[in-house]
């Protein structure tokens, strides 16, 4: 693919599935929902937490984790990428290192093998991240996914993201986050929409319609996705949104507006 040239303008707008952790309820989310429905997703692995050797006060989260067993067979689908996400769900090198020594190991892959990585909480500093002079960062990580970005106005942004999430006119989910859209990447950091428990469909529907109007690229987080989430934190968004999202990707897909894609494919399409 040729690389992107700066002032180049996408031909359709990009939407990826991101999802954190490895928690075992996405395990039934892409089996049963993303696969049959020809839906690509990158799911980001935190290793420690899969093979049960992080330590209880560092674990993402108290739900169970998917297995190496799920790693592997996640790995050998063309519609899943997966990306790092710390050993212990850090944002140090060395932990960075070793989740990733340890995911090569799994799939039986070369120790130079390149990954995307998926800061754990969006903690790793992003201008850090741009101008490190680590061998490791520059050689063997593809891009690093955030959180959301805010060029202007901070201030009404993060007053817009609260009221957002109480009165759910996706006008102000669409200001709140209509600067983490994405055309062109020069700095590999791809940043990202939490999608949050309280969240309505209608709100992520009426960004990715901006991203369509706009011809950009938007990157979803999620970490769960259940049947029944009121007792749930909110990290956690209901499934049946979740059909009804994935349902009208697909249509706007089959109308020529979008492509579902795996982050690193995304990355490829809009970076300079």
């Amino acid at each position: 693919m040729r690389k992107k040239e700066k002032g180049d303008i996408l031909k359709k707008a990009l939407v990826s599935l991101s999802f954190d952790d490895g928690r075992d309820d996405n395990w039934d989310i892409i089996n049963n929902i993303t696969i049959p429905k020809n839906i690509p997703v990158t799911v980001n692995v935190t290793t420690g937490y899969i093979d049960k050797t992080c330590p209880l006060n560092l674990l993402p989260t108290s739900k169970d984790a998917i297995t190496v067993d799920n790693v592997k067979e996640f790995w050998n689908s063309p519609l899943v990428e997966l990306a790092l996400h710390g050993d212990y769900h850090l944002n140090t090198e060395e932990d960075l290192k070793n989740g990733k020594h340890k995911l090569e190991q799994w799939l039986n892959l070369p120790l130079d093998s390149k990954f995307g990585f998926a800061s754990p909480g969006s903690g790793m500093d992003v201008d850090e991240f741009k101008t490190s002079d680590s061998v490791f960062l520059q050689n063997e990580i593809l891009y690093m996914r955030t959180s959301l970005r805010i060029h202007s106005y901070t201030q009404f942004r993060v007053f817009c993201r609260k009221v957002g999430r109480i009165i759910h006119l996706p006008v102000f989910y669409k200001i709140a986050y209509k600067d983490t859209l994405m055309s062109q990447c020069d700095d590999r950091i791809i940043y990202s929409v939490p999608v949050l428990k309280d969240i309505t469909f209608n709100q992520v529907k009426g960004l990715i319609e901006l991203c369509i109007r706009r011809k950009m690229s938007i990157t979803l987080m999620f970490h769960s996705i259940l049947q029944d989430t009121v007792k749930e934190d909110n990290w956690t968004w209901d499934r049946e949104k979740f059909i009804k999202l994935c349902d009208y990707l697909k249509k706007r897909e089959r109308e020529g507006k979008i492509e579902v894609c795996t982050t690193n494919k995304l990355y490829e399409q809009i970076k300079v």
